[in-house]
């Protein structure tokens, strides 16, 4: 898997919300839905680009968080 670079993207409240609802639609994470409207872009511009990416594993849901444990 090449190197990942991450990237904060801000974008207009509609737009965010049309996302998240063909990311529940389709049953896929909104990072992937994103994704996919990425690669699909870049191929129109010409790019045969991959945006797969692995993902992170196991997480414990019942790992305490951060700022608990602090005295």
């Amino acid at each position: 898997m090449p190197d990942l670079r991450n990237y904060h993207l801000k974008i207009p409240e509609e737009a965010f919300e049309a996302l998240q609802e063909v990311a529940k639609k389709d049953r896929r994470l909104l990072a992937d839905v994103i994704r996919i409207a990425l690669e699909s872009y870049m191929k129109e511009q010409g790019y045969e680009i991959s945006f797969a990416v692995e993902r992170g594993g196991y997480r414990d849901r019942k790992a305490k968080k951060i700022s608990e444990g602090r005295d």
